[in-house]
């Protein structure tokens, strides 16, 4: 069954679609809200991994009517960045929007890693 083109029974999937709706986040900001899940995962791989599904079930339900997930593709371009930008310009030609800096880190999570490094 689907619930805004995701599929209701995945819980990680609902609840980060919830937050890249309302919150621009990276890879890694992301994956550290799930980081009880993925042993053996960085908050890199998890939060990417997540988006890679999303994106996926979002070209399932592109792939039966297009128009109907173009918002919420939009959306997800300039709150999530890859993999949903390649993603928007692919299915609609369009340049996609800007990511918005990550709600968590401000998109300096790699600065104030290498700096701590």
């Amino acid at each position: 069954m689907w619930q805004s083109g995701l599929l209701v029974d995945s819980g990680v999937l609902m609840l980060a679609s919830r937050m890249l709706e309302r919150y621009p986040l990276c890879d890694r900001c992301l994956g550290r809200f799930f980081a009880g899940l993925g042993m053996g995962l960085s908050n890199f791989e998890r939060g990417r991994s997540i988006k890679v599904l999303m994106a996926m079930e979002l070209h399932a339900g592109t792939s039966r009517d297009p128009q109907a997930f173009k918002d919420k593709i939009y959306l997800y371009s300039l709150n999530a960045g890859e993999p949903f930008s390649s993603f928007y310009k692919h299915i609609y030609g369009l340049d996609p929007p800007k990511q918005s800096p990550c709600y968590v880190c401000g998109g300096r999570i790699e600065s104030i890693i290498d700096e701590w490094v």
